[in-house]
């Protein structure tokens, strides 16, 4: 564990409140993308990411207590799994749909499945695209988006599951395990072979892997 992370993992055993805030604050981008890239457009209209993310607050400074007997690696990889945890529990309290356990990784899709668990590739897409300043830019920029999201409906969910936490979320291979539940050289093993097979895709489609990195 890096020395950072040693440092507020002891802090947060110790049941300091403070680090919860000073732990979201560092991540707070991160986890606003974790936030979009699984908001039910529907639940959009009610609550936005910081809504989500004040809430997801709360419910880790309720939770401090239990984080010894509970946490097992990074204290970030915690703290998102609370704010996943909230997201859920949004969606189940405004929408009224039951969601998949958060530990099992809400699953890219082409479409918002009907419980708002899994991430459009839409959406993914909109995440990684940078602003356009003109019209034909803009149209550009719709073509790439419509071609990337075609990509990537054609790797398996579980693929496209990694692909999202190492590229959209910005999680190492040992968070990526975590996050899975599985040994790291395994993670390792599923980017590798995701990666591999959304490059073949996108090159199918006259495309590249730097073009996913316009955000």
């Amino acid at each position: 564990m890096p020395a950072d992370d040693t440092a507020i993992d002891a802090r947060l055993r110790a049941g300091d409140q403070q680090a919860v805030g000073e732990l979201l604050e560092a991540n707070r981008e991160r986890l606003l993308r974790t936030i979009r890239l699984r908001l039910d457009p529907r639940l959009a209209q009610r609550m936005c990411a910081e809504d989500v993310l004040q809430e997801a607050w709360l419910a880790a400074t309720q939770r401090l207590s239990r984080y010894a007997a509970n946490a097992t690696g990074h204290p970030y990889t915690w703290l998102r799994l609370v704010v996943v945890q909230t997201l859920v529990d949004c969606h189940r309290h405004h929408l009224g749909v039951q969601q998949r356990d958060p530990r099992r990784e809400l699953s890219l899709a082409h479409n918002q499945g009907p419980d708002g668990s899994a991430v459009s590739a839409a959406t993914v897409v909109l995440q990684l695209s940078g602003a356009v300043s003109s019209p034909s830019a803009a149209l550009r920029q719709d073509e790439l988006r419509g071609l990337v999201a075609q990509a990537l409906a054609q790797v398996s969910d579980s693929d496209r599951e990694v692909i999202v936490l190492r590229h959209f979320e910005d999680l190492g291979n040992d968070e990526v395990a975590e996050a899975l539940g599985i040994q790291a050289k395994a993670a390792s093993i599923r980017y590798v072979r995701a990666i591999t097979r959304l490059r073949d895709a996108l090159e199918a489609l006259g495309l590249s892997l730097g073009d996913l990195r316009g955000r």
